[in-house]
């Protein structure tokens, strides 16, 4: 029997996942309902996929979860385990587990640029902080929220070098990072989704990772013109969806 995949927004529904029979054979993906919240969670769905900040919707219901991920308010799946779920940001475990698979020479020391939306933008610059990158240069799209994700890092992490920047001034920082992980589209910002492509605030042979690339490549394929070392989205969700498969496999 599948296991159920229960989605909170049909936004979540991507082509990747139709286009995988090792997903699909192993998943049935639900339309989101219109139900309330403690309605859906009564009905022990395997797993749920959360849209953006979704999370708020379920987080009073769960009881006691783990103190951070209570804190930062951003989970992107429910998993269902032990007669409850527990709330897990799995992309931005993904975007870190890969990074370190990778076979390049990482220096911590060198700054590392996150840019995007606030609820892609939090949880991985927590994952980067608490895995030891201690200089991150962040840019969001809701710039009124940057203090918010400093805030939340100062409740984690210690002797983090944070550093804010516009949208229009990422092609402006001074110094060459090392890593870029983005999942800015031009639909959020047209601007700043272009000066992207000039990839000049980079070191030779840094690492882009681009978790919009299934939607739109344009950012990707500017990458290996520059010589970049790239990450797409389509390898982010293979390990993601992998992931899913082990935890289903050890549930009871």
């Amino acid at each position: 029997m599948k296991k159920k995949i229960y989605l909170s927004s049909e936004k979540i529904r991507t082509e990747y996942q139709l286009a995988q029979d090792w997903i699909t054979d192993y998943f049935e993906f639900l339309n989101p309902e219109q139900v309330a919240p403690h309605t859906l969670l009564q009905k022990k769905y395997d797993i749920i996929e959360l849209y953006q900040e979704d999370f708020n919707v379920f987080r009073h219901l769960l009881g006691s979860i783990n103190w951070r991920q209570n804190q930062t308010g951003i989970a992107d799946v429910l998993l269902f385990k032990n007669d409850r779920y527990f709330p897990v940001h799995l992309v931005s475990d993904c975007i870190l587990q890969i990074i370190k698979t990778k076979k390049m020479k990482i220096d911590f020391a060198r700054s590392v640029l996150v840019v995007g939306s606030y609820d892609f933008v939090l949880p991985v610059v927590i994952k980067l902080a608490l895995a030891g990158f201690s200089n991150l240069i962040i840019s969001v799209t809701e710039p009124a929220r940057a203090l918010f994700i400093e805030k939340k890092l100062n409740d984690f992490v210690f002797n983090t070098k944070i550093k804010f920047v516009k949208m229009n001034e990422i092609t402006q920082v001074d110094g060459a990072s090392s890593i870029l992980i983005s999942n800015l589209t031009s639909e959020m910002d047209p601007e700043s989704f272009e000066s992207l492509t000039y990839f000049n605030f980079l070191s030779h042979g840094s690492l882009f990772v681009d978790f919009q690339s299934c939607r739109d490549n344009s950012l990707v394929e500017e990458a290996r013109r520059a010589e970049l070392s790239v990450v797409e989205e389509s390898e982010i969700l293979t390990l993601k969806y992998r992931s899913l498969i082990d935890f289903c496999k050890n549930s009871p």
